[in-house]
């Protein structure tokens, strides 16, 4: 929906969007102790118990791969027989094993092979049982941008909703090579990709979400918005939304339970992390202020949803946006008395003008 003119029009999803970010049912927990052994074993018996949401095909994958009948025919022509999905990925992996006769340019075709298939649950889980993950994560300290965007792709892809590879990943140290990546990188491409991966690492993993606050990974992630210009603003909405579906999902721990046996733990793992409180710490009641004023639709969804979470902490920062809110208010409702399907504008209206009323409430509280 263009919120300027109020007509819809068709959104190119980018080959990371993930799904929408309050489905948070029937999920195991993710133990997280002091000892590192038992954290692992403890993680992995958990983290089995999740089952796979599934994830949509991405559109770069769509591009690059082969389909299965192609590549058998290509192995046939080299007398491998290649009957699964799973043999072929083992092919890949050992492909890319080669210490010498392999160039960059067919590692990075490789790599986006192998991101199509590592969307299956199974084929992911074998990568990482081949030693794929040993042999790839080196590719992102790569001097070629290409290899290092279908390193971290690649990556991105077989970690989501794939417990079991988020937990091999962060014993592989995944974290603080892709925060590494994140901070150093001369390459956005590079970034996005990275940051790609690091959100697919962080969902529902509030180990890993520990490890990142402590490594200064929202420090590293809040710089993108001192910076300008279309590249940044792609990872700038990015970040945001990542930002906002880890408090959401910090919101929504308490309520997130099948086992009643399990709350306690639950709410202790994620008591831990306290994303919302390092978010506040982190000063992102300043910069969600200053993105309310952006004229990018996901952009402005995004910073209403997030500051409806966060207001009661950014009373302050927040209390001078009246007029921007009320400018919003009006705009959405022009727009879903336009439309008669407008339950996602009719959202968005409800969002500013809840918060509109909390903001005049408290501004009568202090007068």
């Amino acid at each position: 929906m263009n919120l300027e003119t109020g007509t819809k029009e068709a959104k190119l999803l980018d080959e990371e969007e993930e799904g929408e970010s309050n489905s948070y049912a029937n999920r195991a927990l993710l133990p997280i102790d002091e000892n590192k052994d038992e954290v692992t074993e403890k993680l992995k018996e958990y983290l089995s118990k999740i089952p796979d949401d599934g994830v949509d095909l991405k559109q770069d994958s769509h591009k690059k791969f082969r389909s299965i009948e192609e590549l058998k025919e290509e192995f046939e022509a080299l007398n491998m027989q290649m009957t699964s999905e799973s043999e072929i990925v083992v092919r890949f992996v050992e492909e890319l094993k080669q210490e010498t006769g392999i160039t960059t340019q067919r590692k990075i075709e490789i790599l986006y092979e192998l991101e199509y298939y590592v969307h299956h649950f199974d084929n992911a889980r074998d990568f990482v049982k081949l030693g794929g993950l040993d042999v790839v994560t080196s590719f992102l300290e790569s001097s070629n941008d290409d290899l290092r965007i279908s390193t971290a792709f690649l990556l991105g892809s077989s970690m989501q909703s794939n417990p079991s590879v988020q937990v091999s990943a962060a014993e592989h140290g995944l974290i603080e090579k892709l925060l590494y990546r994140l901070r150093v990188d001369s390459s956005v491409a590079v970034q996005n990709k990275a940051l790609y991966a690091l959100s697919s690492l962080l969902r529902r993993f509030p180990y890993a979400q520990e490890k990142f606050l402590e490594l200064g990974g929202l420090d590293i992630v809040t710089t993108f918005f001192e910076k300008y210009g279309q590249e940044m603003h792609r990872l700038q909405l990015k970040t945001m939304t990542m930002v906002y579906d880890l408090i959401v999902e910090d919101h929504l721990a308490s309520e997130d339970v099948q086992d009643e046996s399990l709350t306690k733990e639950k709410l202790r793992q994620y008591g831990r992390v306290g994303m919302k409180r390092a978010v506040i710490e982190a000063k992102w009641c300043n910069i969600v202020r200053k993105l309310l004023n952006s004229t990018d639709s996901d952009m402005i969804e995004k910073v209403l949803k997030t500051m409806a979470l966060i207001s009661e902490d950014c009373r302050s920062e927040f209390i001078g946006l009246r007029r921007r809110l009320l400018d919003l208010r009006d705009e959405f409702t022009r727009l879903v008395d336009r439309d008669e399907d407008a339950s996602y504008l009719y959202e968005l209206l409800q969002t500013v003008v809840t918060l509109l009323k909390e903001l005049e409430g408290r501004s009568r509280d202090e007068l």
